[in-house]
């Protein structure tokens, strides 16, 4: 966002400079010739020459609406770009903060999964010593005590994710800092 802030500066700068097409130039040169042969009636072994110039732009074939109306249009496209940009951005944001409340819910919803499993589990080892149950009950509910716990890993992880994104895109990344100043040359 900062480069393309400083695209508009610039293009704006070049809009000016453009225009300056259209102003009057000077010129004012100056020339000292020394002779050192007289000859004829003349003492003198110096010449002067100065010489001023001035020109006015009055025809130039459209050369110069021509550069300001491409350095118009680069100030437009600068800033179309920096919309863009900025759009982007704003979408990168919200879907971050919206995938972090989802992986929160998610790590909510996958904790009570897995005291569910683990009180299904206590309850068919229970059923399976009254003898009311059978093996493959407790090893089905020792399967879905896995299940959740993996689901519930899987959720901590995007939660993770979700953090680190939403500090990716709103440019707060405590890590970068750390390691900026890790890499800092000690001071005295």
């Amino acid at each position: 966002v900062k480069a393309s802030e400083i695209a508009i500066q610039l293009s704006r700068r070049n809009v000016d400079l453009q225009r300056t097409g259209i102003l009057p130039t000077a010129n004012l040169t100056g020339n000292i010739n020394y002779q050192a042969a007289t000859t004829g009636f003349s003492s003198s072994n110096n010449a002067w020459v100065v010489t001023a110039q001035v020109q006015f732009p009055i025809w130039d074939g459209g050369i110069t609406k021509a550069k300001v109306a491409g350095a118009h249009a680069e100030l437009a496209k600068s800033r179309d770009t920096l919309e863009q940009l900025k759009l982007r951005v704003s979408f990168e944001v919200k879907a971050s903060i919206l995938n972090l409340q989802e992986a929160s819910e998610r790590v909510k919803t996958s904790g009570e999964n897995v005291a569910l499993a683990e009180e299904a589990l206590r309850l068919a080892r229970v059923r399976y010593e009254a003898g009311l149950a059978t093996l493959v009950e407790v090893t089905d509910s020792e399967t879905a005590l896995t299940r959740a716990r993996f689901n519930n890993v899987q959720a901590n992880y995007d939660y993770a994710i979700a953090v680190a994104e939403i500090e990716r895109s709103t440019s707060t990344q405590p890590e970068l800092r750390a390691l900026q100043l890790l890499c800092a040359p000690p001071q005295l």
